[in-house]
């Protein structure tokens, strides 16, 4: 097994970043390049439809402006961290459908995904872009799953 591209999707959460510090981990061992992979959502059905075009489009700038930034702070703070470069990647859709396009477009070989540890309601109202990953992908994905400090002791 060889390693030359890690994906890691991140929402900016601490759970992704979590799965940033397996990534990293394993970008240095392999001298891998880390492509963090941020997904500006589709609109909802209901927003998509009211005819607001200018405000729909402003708003999506805006999405777009933070996001980029917040994706350059991150490779900011990171890169010296690591010796592996991180590329910053932005895409717009549906979160785990371009998690996918992108693993194939770039034949990545490993895909590192935080999951939120969402369960009852909630996993049923949201779903798991995780498992919809898990269940897709071609290559490999390594899941981490959020720790609670309660845990962490032995």
């Amino acid at each position: 097994m060889k390693l030359t591209k890690i994906i890691v999707p991140t929402d900016f959460s601490e759970a992704s970043f979590t799965a940033f510090q397996y990534a990293a981990d394993l970008a240095r061992k392999w001298d891998a390049e880390i492509h963090l992979l941020y997904i500006v959502e589709k609109l909802p059905q209901i927003l998509s439809t009211v005819n607001y075009d200018k405000a729909k489009d402003n708003f999506i700038n805006s999405v777009e402006d933070s996001a980029r930034k917040k994706l350059k702070d991150l490779v900011s703070k990171f890169e010296d961290d690591i010796s592996s470069p991180i590329k910053p990647v932005m895409r717009n859709g549906i979160n785990y459908e371009e998690i996918i396009k992108y693993a194939n477009e770039i034949k990545s070989e490993l895909i590192v995904i935080a999951t939120h540890g969402r369960s009852g309601i909630l996993y049923t109202l949201l779903g798991s872009v995780a498992e919809k990953v898990i269940q897709l992908a071609k290559c490999p994905v390594l899941v981490v799953k959020p720790v609670d400090e309660e845990e962490t002791e032995f």
